[in-house]
């Protein structure tokens, strides 16, 4: 295992960057055609569960949320209350009728995940503004952090 972690060269470097890339669009691929197959395979014989298989085995690896996002627009699916995994869907008609566009809308574009978003002051403030609305803070709390805001 060592062995793989040796530096050997700026070539090296560039192929390992290159086959990681690679297998990234291939593993993307790969779990298109699958969701895609599930999506068919609900719609012949009732059974949605394998998109639940399918989430729960890619795991943190991958976007899950724009695949379970493309599971709900495409599939019909629902989501339980406390947001675990699916736990109905619309029915074999949703599927068919959607199918197509399931085919050429990849999973990965739903829910796209940004790692450069970096850290807001304005968003967080506002964020912290809509919360404190919902909970029991005075007024005047509310208006010193409306105030921060339009300083910053």
């Amino acid at each position: 295992m060592a062995k793989q972690f040796s530096y050997t060269s700026k070539k090296s470097v560039d192929q390992l960057i290159n086959t990681a890339i690679n297998s990234s669009n291939t593993m993307r691929k790969n779990v298109q055609i699958a969701a895609v197959h599930i999506l068919i395979h609900a719609a012949k014989c009732g059974d949605y569960t394998k998109a639940q298989t399918l989430v729960d085995g890619l795991g943190q690896g991958v976007n899950a949320r724009g695949l379970v996002e493309w599971f709900i627009k495409f599939g019909g699916l629902t989501v339980s209350e406390d947001a675990t995994g699916f736990d109905g869907w619309q029915g074999k008609e949703y599927i068919k009728k959607n199918l197509d566009d399931a085919k050429s809308k990849m999973w990965f574009e739903f829910k796209p995940q940004n790692p450069y978003a970096g850290f807001n002051i304005v968003d967080a403030v506002t964020k912290t503004i809509t919360s404190a609305e919902k909970i029991l803070v005075t007024q005047d709390e509310i208006n010193q952090l409306k105030k921060f805001l339009k300083a910053a």
